[in-house]
């Protein structure tokens, strides 16, 4: 049993994801660390499960056939509110750069 792809690396809880491979069997089970993952839909080369509601980091997302099993890393994302706590400087003439501080920014 293999896992050849994950259809995301990184999700919220909740997210529908297929995991593609090869040997799934019958009956796979997923596991996000040591916490099952709901498996709507199976084939022995893919299934598709919804990531469970764990806190947010890093996990190894495991798919368990018979007695065999293969894991990938997968990261749990976490749906932080945006907070700016800070603007520097408050105020200035146009075009002046500012910096804003907070928390919950992403990186696009």
């Amino acid at each position: 049993m293999i896992i050849t792809n994950v259809s995301l690396t990184s999700a919220l809880p909740g997210t529908r994801i297929t995991v593609s491979g090869s040997g799934f069997g019958d009956d796979p089970s997923v596991y996000f660390g040591n916490v099952a993952a709901e498996v709507v839909q199976w084939s022995d080369t893919g299934l598709v499960c919804y990531v469970p509601n764990l806190p947010p980091g890093p996990y190894q997302l495991t798919v368990t056939a018979g007695n065999q099993n293969d894991s990938v890393p997968f990261t749990v994302l976490g749906d932080e509110e945006l907070t700016i706590t800070e603007v520097v400087p408050q105020n200035g003439p146009v075009g002046t750069e500012v910096t804003i501080i907070g928390s919950g920014f992403s990186s696009s």
